[in-house]
Formats: C-alpha cells, sequence, structure tokens
C-alpha cells in the first residue's frame, strides 16, 4: 500500500540524507525498499547482520551503487560520524537513506554535528487518507480495532491482529527499551507503561503516576521520556498563547498504536484522533516544512 511520502522522499534523496524514522514496524523497511525498487542499482544493508556490517565499515558496496540504504545505522558506534564521511566524500550519483526506530535526537552518541546535511521524514500508522481506496477497509472502526500498524492493520482476522499486538508489545519491552537505556527496574518502566494505557484523555500527573509505579518522580519522567523516544507514546500540550504557560499546565499522553489504549471507545476513539493529527502536522512540518 502506497505511503504518502514516497514522492518527497525520492526530491529529498537529490540533495542530502535522508532519514526514515517511526515506530518499530510501523513499515520503514518496506518503504525503504520500495523505494529502492526506483533505481537501477540500489543496495540494502542492515546493521544487524553481520555480513551487512562488515560491508558497511568497509564501506565497500558496489561502486556503481546509486541508492545506500542503511538500516538500524544507529547501533554503530560513531555513526554520525561514520554516516558524515560517507555523504561528505560519496560518489557522484550516490543517495543515502537511513531507517531507524528511535528519534535522531535521543541516542547519546557522541560525534560530529549532521546538521543541514539530512532531511528527516516520520513514517507513522496508516491514515484513511492512505487507504482511501480501499473504502472495504477504510472505516474508523477498524482503525479503533486493528490501529494503523500495516501487520495488524492488513490481518486476515482479529485474532491475527491480536496475536501480532502481544509479540509487538513484548519486542517493546524487552528489546526496545533495554537497547536505547540503561534500566535499573524493567519491572517499574512496565509499570508506568501500564498505568499511562490507563490515562490517555486525562492530563497527567507525574506525581501520581509515580506514586503508583512506585519510583521516584525523577524516575517516572525519565521512564515517560524514554517511551516516547522510542516512539510509543507522543505527549501533547493545551494550546495558548502564551507558550510558557502551555508548557507549564499538565499534557496528555496518546499511544501510536490505539488498541494498546486501556479503556472505552471515547478514548481510543480519542486517540485515534490524536494520531490522525499528529500524523497531518509531522507530514506538513517533514514535506511543506510548516511549524503548526
Amino acid at each position: 500500500m502506497r505511503r504518502n511520502q514516497i514522492d518527497q522522499i525520492l526530491h529529498d534523496l537529490e540533495k542530502k540524507i535522508v532519514f526514515i524514522v517511526g515506530p518499530r514496524q510501523v513499515g520503514k523497511t518496506w518503504l525503504a525498499k520500495e523505494i529502492g525498487k526506483k533505481f537501477k542499482h540500489s543496495q540494502y544493508l542492515n546493521y544487524d547482520r553481520f555480513e551487512d556490517q562488515q560491508i558497511i565499515k568497509a564501506e565497500s558496496w558496489p561502486k556503481r551503487t546509486d541508492l545506500l540504504i542503511l538500516d538500524e545505522l544507529h547501533k554503530m558506534p560513531g555513526w554520525k560520524n561514520y554516516l558524515k564521511g560517507v555523504f561528505d566524500t560519496r560518489a557522484e550519483g550516490l543517495r543515502i537513506l537511513v531507517t531507524g526506530s528511535a528519534r535522531l535526537d535521543a541516542f547519546r552518541q557522541t560525534g560530529d554535528s549532521l546538521a543541514g546535511r539530512f532531511f528527516a521524514h516520520r513514517l507513522l500508522p496508516f491514515s484513511l487518507a492512505e487507504i482511501k481506496k480501499h473504502p472495504e477497509l477504510a472505516t474508523v472502526e477498524r482503525f479503533i480495532e486493528r490501529g494503523g500498524f500495516p501487520e495488524p492493520f492488513l490481518a486476515e482476522s482479529e485474532t491475527d491482529a491480536r496475536r501480532w499486538r502481544n509479540q509487538y508489545v513484548d519486542g517493546l519491552v524487552r528489546t526496545d527499551i533495554l537497547n536505547f537505556e540503561n534500566i535499573n527496574d524493567l519491572n517499574a518502566i512496565k509499570m508506568v507503561f501500564e498505568i499511562l494505557r490507563r490515562l490517555v484523555g486525562s492530563p497527567l500527573s507525574v506525581a501520581s503516576i509515580a506514586r503508583d509505579a512506585g519510583v521516584s518522580p525523577v524516575t517516572a519522567t525519565r521512564y515517560i521520556g524514554i517511551l516516547e523516544a522510542l516512539f510509543i507514546i507522543f505527549r501533547i500540550y493545551p494550546y495558548s498563547n502564551n507558550i510558557g504557560r502551555s508548557i507549564l499546565k499538565a499534557p496528555k499522553a496518546y499511544f501510536y498504536d490505539t488498541p494498546l489504549v486501556v479503556g472505552d471507545i471515547g478514548a481510543r476513539f480519542e486517540n485515534h484522533l490524536a494520531v490522525s493529527l499528529l500524523k497531518h502536522v509531522s507530514a506538513s512540518n517533514d514535506c511543506l516544512g510548516d511549524t503548526l
């Protein structure tokens, strides 16, 4: 199913590095490979694969490569300096596309800045606009029941969608969170995650979350930040003409995957609307430069 960003990404590749970032299993690798099909000599390399690691480190991809796709490159020590060097010394006609699950500004690795050398595109779950050519699927009810992640949304049955989600949550907790940052108490961050699932639509009280999770407010704030950096949740602050006043007010938290919300249909519908609006704002910012 075609994603809306393809044309803009192809345009941006002619000028700079392009990053595709977004939640785990939202379709970043699929999109990168679809874009690769539009080039004669694209090369896909995944840093998780040992053989590809060696090619990446030695920069030994074929000289005729016209699109270099680097998946999970952020796991490479010093990846920012590495990528800066590859881009600055690239052969004529080489475009570079990088994918990853965590936000670019969330990584703790040191290295030279990539400022001015890349465009970032946030790939978020399907929206109604993206699937309007498939009216049998384009229903709000389906989005609320299955969310917009490709595999559960397109699954043959609700059972398959639920099985995917169970594995998805397990992977988030056991892999993404642990790989992202040292966590002293995995059960505590899981507790914060479960509490947030039940608070969608309500202003967040860090003190209350900390008390219920048995951690300090500082730790609760840190855990919420990690969940946000890994594209599990996002926060929305109340609108105000006074920016300072808006920031001081309690935000609401929403999940990129609507079925993770534990609550009534109203809470899940509100979450669906929040994801849809975030997708629109993100696209306007990434593709048009708008700051809404």
